[in-house]
């Protein structure tokens, strides 16, 4: 007899519309809100002007049927620094309650987000230094240890070959069979080891009682 499941109808908030498509409008037009709880330092302003130079205009200002801001004071003040006289927007007709919502959630939003410090390094090693010292000043030092690191020469690798190929083989007085005594079930297992120089059997056994 299979079991009976409880369907709990959850209730699902409309999907904003957009009261128009993306036009262009004089920036004097576009109001910010006065209490926008939001601190914008210089170096905010001017890392999304280089990045409105550098790509253009690849996200809009939302703003309510007002033309007061929801999202993107920063893209405005950037765009005034830049000397622009029209910007792009999107009018939404969110409720005046949802869009102050909405106003605080993608600032917080975006605060939640970190970085994979490994995979941050390893991508941006592949970018010019230029772009690194204006958007990632911070990574600089780090990144010139990263990219001014080479593998090896060939004529690295060619003495590393002829040592491996000089290397004999182990001996069979080196080879040993050590008891291990697994720390979860108590087993025991013979383990084939080969002894560094210096080892012997006697200091092989030793080490595997625990008293060497």
């Amino acid at each position: 007899m299979s079991e009976q499941v409880e369907v709990v109808p959850v209730e699902v908030p409309p999907v904003a519309k957009i009261e128009s498509q993306l036009r262009m409008v004089p920036i004097e037009q576009v109001i910010p809100y006065d209490n926008n709880p939001r601190r914008i330092p210089q170096s905010a302003i001017d890392a999304v002007a280089e990045s409105i130079r550098r790509y253009g205009w690849q996200q809009p200002i939302v703003v309510d049927p007002q033309m007061v801001i929801i999202v993107g004071h920063t893209r405005r003040l950037a765009a005034m620094q830049l000397g622009h006289t029209e910007v792009p927007i999107l009018v939404t007709d969110l409720p005046e309650a949802k869009a102050r919502e909405y106003r605080l959630v993608d600032n917080r939003t975006g605060e939640m987000t970190g970085w994979d410090h490994d995979a941050l390094v390893m991508e941006l090693r592949e970018f010019e230094h230029d772009l690194l010292q204006t958007f990632f000043p911070d990574m600089d030092l780090e990144l010139e240890l990263v990219s001014g690191s080479t593998g090896p020469s060939e004529d690295e690798l060619k003495w590393a070959q002829e040592k491996a190929q000089r290397v004999k083989g182990a001996t069979e007085a080196s080879q040993h069979t050590t008891n291990v005594t697994c720390p979860s079930c108590a087993g025991v297992f013979a383990v084939r080891t080969r002894s560094l120089p210096g080892m012997n059997e006697k200091l092989v056994e030793e080490i595997a009682r625990g008293e060497a």
